[in-house]
C-alpha cells in the first residue's frame, strides 16, 4: 500500500483590488486548481474575495485536495482626482516629456480604457485598451506591424473612454501636440 499525497496550498493572501499574488502548492506530482490552471505556481488576480483549492495526484493517480483564500481589500477611489491626458510631449530622447501617458491618481481604479490618436488627415496613429501605456510618438502601420516610424511635429486629436471600477465613464477629446 502506497501512501496518499498530501496536498499544502501556501497560504491564505490578502491583496488590493486589482493586483495579483502567487499561489503555491506542493506534496504531489502534477496540480490542478480550481481555477482551471494547472502546475505548483499560479497567479491570481481576483477581483472579489476567492477561494482557490488545488487537487493534487501522485504517479498512483491518488489525490489531495487543499484551498487557500485570497481576500480581496476593494480600492478607495473617491480621492484619486480628475483623468488627465497632458497636452504636448516632446519624444526627441532628451529625458524630459519623452512619452505620452495618462496621469490620474489609483491607475488601478481605472477598469477599462480605450484611448484612440489620430493625426491631422484622420489617420489612427496610435490604438491602446492599456490604462498604463506609454506612447513614445512611434506610429506602427497595421498593415506592416513591423515597420514602425516616428511622427514628426504635429497636432494630433485624441478621444479617451475610460471606465472606473465604481461604474463611473468618462469620456474625453482633444488635441495633443507632439514637438520635436
Amino acid at each position: 500500500v502506497n501512501p496518499n499525497p498530501t496536498a499544502n496550498a501556501f497560504s491564505n493572501a490578502t491583496i488590493a483590488q486589482g493586483q495579483g499574488v502567487t499561489l503555491t502548492a506542493s506534496g504531489g506530482g502534477t496540480y490542478s486548481w480550481s481555477n482551471g490552471a494547472n502546475g505548483s505556481s499560479i497567479t491570481a488576480t481576483p477581483y472579489v474575495t476567492t477561494i482557490y483549492c488545488v487537487t493534487v495526484a501522485d504517479a498512483n493517480n491518488c489525490i489531495d485536495t487543499a484551498c487557500v483564500t485570497v481576500n480581496v481589500e476593494p480600492l478607495d477611489c473617491s480621492a484619486t482626482g480628475e483623468l488627465y491626458l497632458p497636452n504636448a510631449f516632446s519624444p526627441n530622447g532628451y529625458g524630459e516629456n519623452d512619452i505620452l501617458q495618462i496621469y490620474y491618481g489609483n491607475i488601478l481604479c481605472i477598469k477599462t480604457l480605450h484611448l484612440v490618436i489620430y493625426d491631422r488627415w484622420g489617420e489612427k496613429v496610435f490604438d491602446t485598451v492599456d490604462p498604463a501605456f506609454a506612447w513614445d510618438g512611434k506610429y506602427v502601420d497595421g498593415t506592416h506591424s513591423s515597420k514602425s516610424k516616428r511622427l514628426v511635429t504635429d497636432v494630433l486629436a485624441y478621444y479617451i473612454e475610460a471606465t472606473l471600477i465604481d461604474g463611473k465613464v468618462i469620456v474625453k477629446k482633444g488635441n495633443v501636440s507632439l514637438i520635436k
